[in-house]
């Protein structure tokens, strides 16, 4: 004698979960590239010592040294996760690069990235994205499993005693 076995999906509910998760992933990633943007302006410089500069400048293709620290701090989160999912600033688009502060008053950053006829690239938004892609990647595994082990908790099968 075969028992039928009533399934009731929430596909709002998955749905829900899965939003709330991605949602965390999206900001943290963003921290995670402040973080990481913000350690690479901190470096100090390998080029040439100037007699006026308490630092040396940077090299050819090395991130631009810390000088006065105004391009490290024009970097900040310029986009939010709101209800509807992870926006990003208008203005953190500039040039086919993130811009700083999603519109900050510092320019000079896109030239530094990719250099110009008088100078040669000082790359740093390149490699922070890399970064953080890596660290997004490694940790993309641990955020699909929250939300299967969430998944697993909320369901409920009403099997009606069946064995």
């Amino acid at each position: 004698m075969s028992k039928d076995i009533k399934i009731d999906i929430n596909y709002s509910a998955i749905q829900e979960t899965i939003r709330v998760h991605v949602k965390e992933h999206v900001l943290m990633s963003q921290i995670m590239f402040i973080r990481i943007i913000k350690k690479i302006l901190s470096q100090p410089g390998s080029g040439v010592k100037y007699p006026r500069s308490a630092t040396r400048s940077s090299k050819r293709n090395e991130a631009p040294a810390a000088q006065t620290g105004t391009l490290r701090a024009s970097w900040g989160v310029a986009g939010a996760v709101t209800d509807n999912g992870p926006t990003i600033d208008s203005n953190i688009w500039q040039h086919g690069i993130l811009a700083p502060g999603g519109g900050s008053p510092i320019k000079y950053g896109f030239w530094l990235e990719n250099g110009t006829v008088h100078m040669d690239k000082r790359p740093h938004v390149t490699p922070a994205v890399e970064e953080t892609q890596n660290w997004s990647d490694r940790n993309l595994d641990v955020v699909v499993q929250r939300i299967v082990d969430e998944l697993e908790r909320r369901t409920n099968f009403d099997t009606g005693g069946a064995e």
